[in-house]
């Protein structure tokens, strides 16, 4: 951490100077400065508590080859279509992500057996836990007019050629719609954006980033011809709902079925309806009324039918307007009755040529709290490689 602001604050104590990722905040420009202090007030004024560091234990608030059982090596499929095989004199580590971590298992014959057998693979160690537990944090996009300022898109785009500051104004928190759980299963994240009026980053995040449709990005776009836009990502931040990966076929170059169940507990679909009909309310707030701020409702056919604000209109909003922060985690998770132990070593192979898995895929659940993504694969790296002794 190279803040000196935190560094001096009350939360220090959850930081430090040292370590292989510097943290740090980007420069700010006045223009920033404005549009996320009005975020901020804006949910101020909601009733959350705005923090200067999100960092901390309540954060509620704002800103293949087997000889046995033993891993002895990996086949090696090469670009030409030619396989060659590589043994290995310690260990074999498996570290292809969430998805393809659990393919490669499964084509070792380390997995559900019935998804073995389907495909004639030999069982070499039967684990129905491999592929399950998959998750991954769910947002739904709510937008919002801001000011009446066509200026505001010379201030965007002069950000994009400062290399310290990120492009946008740029605000987070997290707000708990269920305060009754003692799970947590109804803190939501908001990521909100501030975009300046025709803003380029808008144009090119609302069909590619963000993946929505024509039809929603349009009905935005007409928005921000002449006015900012405030676009939130209203995120469900522990999902109670799971999903799997299993083989598509015995050939490793078949990508893997990956199924996400999304909503399939209704409790999650009810809690990110929840935190839209909360960010919704940024429009009640005093700066939003100041300059004629509305909701930016896109034309949703599944939806357009209910009635406006009410239950049943932001559970249709929120199914419909579901998208990934690309987060995925669980797959191999760490547990006793999972797929790995704490050592990261696979259950069931003996330890002499063991395999051992790395990053997210061995996460149980993505985060209590608000550890990203990044962040958690790089200390369960980090823990790999300690007990490598490669430091």
């Amino acid at each position: 951490m190279t803040d000196k602001n935190i560094l001096n604050g009350p939360t220090k104590s959850y930081h430090d100077v040292n370590g292989p990722s510097i943290i740090k905040s980007p420069s700010v420009n006045n223009y920033f400065l404005e549009k996320e202090s009005m975020m901020l007030k804006a949910f101020e004024e909601l009733g959350e508590e705005i923090r200067e560091d999100p960092n901390v234990p309540d954060e509620i608030g704002q800103s293949k080859n087997f000889s046995s059982t033993v891993a002895t090596g990996a086949e090696i499929i090469l670009s030409t279509g030619e396989k060659i095989e590589v043994c290995a004199n310690k260990e074999v580590i498996v570290s292809a992500g969430v998805f393809k971590s659990p393919q490669l298992l499964m084509l070792s014959g380390v997995g559900p057996r019935e998804v073995l057998e389907k495909f004639d693979i030999p069982v070499v160690m039967e684990n129905p836990k491999v592929g399950r537990n998959f998750h991954d944090h769910t947002f739904a996009a709510m937008a919002v007019t801001g000011e009446l300022n066509p200026a505001t898109s010379l201030d965007t785009a002069l950000s994009l050629i400062d290399l310290g500051t990120f492009p946008l104004p740029l605000t987070t928190g997290w707000l708990n719609v269920d305060k009754q759980s003692t799970e947590n299963s109804g803190l939501i994240q908001h990521v909100t954006f501030a975009f300046g009026s025709l803003s380029p980053i808008l144009f090119y995040a609302c069909p590619v980033t963000f993946n929505y449709n024509k039809t929603v990005c349009g009905a935005i776009f007409k928005e921000n011809i002449l006015r900012e836009v405030v676009f939130n990502n209203v995120a469900l931040v522990n999902p109670k709902s799971r999903g799997y990966v299993t083989l598509n076929s015995a050939d490793p170059m078949d990508a893997p079925l990956i199924f996400g169940n999304t909503f399939e507990v209704e409790s999650d679909l009810e809690m990110l309806a929840e935190g839209c009909q909360r960010v919704y309310d940024l429009t009640k707030t005093s700066y939003f009324k100041k300059v004629g701020g509305c909701f930016i409702r896109p034309p949703l056919p599944e939806c357009d039918s209910l009635d406006f604000g009410s239950k049943s209109y932001w559970k249709c909003y929120a199914r419909v307007m579901a998208n990934s922060l690309y987060q995925p985690a669980g797959t191999c998770m760490m547990d006793p009755n999972g797929v790995v132990d704490s050592d990261l070593k696979v259950h069931g192979l003996e330890d002499t040529g063991g395999r051992r898995q790395r990053n997210a895929e061995i996460a149980v659940g993505l985060h209590e709290r608000s550890c990203p993504g990044d962040s958690r694969a790089q200390l369960i790296s980090l823990k790999r490689a300690l007990s490598m002794r490669l430091f």
